[in-house]
């Protein structure tokens, strides 16, 4: 049984822009950036989630954050700490949960935080 990395958030400036001076990947869902650190006290996986107030009301912002992050949580096999930014297209409204960590793993995966 593989196990799952532990999430927390992009606390500092630094940290956030640090990730969107990193690689970048995106597809139909979401667009990322990430940056490779060393390892730490931080968890595993520091994520940032950005939405814009122009795409959708708070509770569905706020939903589909959560979305995100617990697909990013139920994500074995990570390897390495990361932080990354994840930036939903409009399209990401719409797609149901299942699309959702499908996208998630695509992405983590082309940025090489899993195997695949």
């Amino acid at each position: 049984m593989t196990s799952r990395a532990t999430v927390g958030r992009l606390r500092t400036k630094q940290e956030f822009r640090r990730a969107l001076d990193g690689r970048r990947v995106h597809n139909r869902l979401l667009a990322a950036r990430a940056f490779q650190r060393e390892t730490g006290d931080r968890p595993d996986l520091g994520l940032s989630v950005v939405l814009s107030r122009r795409m959708a009301k708070a509770v569905a912002r706020n939903r589909l954050r959560r979305r995100i992050r617990e697909a990013c949580r139920l994500t074995e096999g990570m390897q390495g700490c990361w932080d990354v930014v994840v930036l939903p297209r409009s399209t990401c409204l719409e797609a149901k949960y299942e699309e959702i960590r499908g996208a998630v793993g695509d992405i983590l995966k082309r940025l090489g935080i899993c195997p695949g």
